[in-house]
């Protein structure tokens, strides 16, 4: 099993301008994790399960904005 991970975090660029509703510009921040899990000594017609999660989270002064999504992904992969 091959593990593999990552983290991004960031800000966003800044908006001009007055978000409608809210007295000032709209400001966003998104923090991101990525694992993935790769099963090598296991194939299926010389491909290899995979298995990837994935976390985001954009925070947000502007309510539409401001979210959190999760991803599971199952996959075949092969090296080339």
């Amino acid at each position: 099993m091959a593990p593999c991970a990552r983290l991004d975090c960031g800000d966003k660029p800044r908006y001009d301008g007055l978000y409608p509703g809210l007295a000032e510009a709209q400001r966003d921040t998104r923090i991101g994790l990525q694992a993935v899990l790769t099963k090598r000594d296991f194939t299926i017609a010389g491909l290899a399960p995979q298995l990837a999660y994935r976390f985001e989270r954009n925070l947000s002064n502007a309510a539409f904005d401001d979210r959190m999504t999760h991803e599971i992904d199952i996959r075949l992969t092969k090296d080339f």
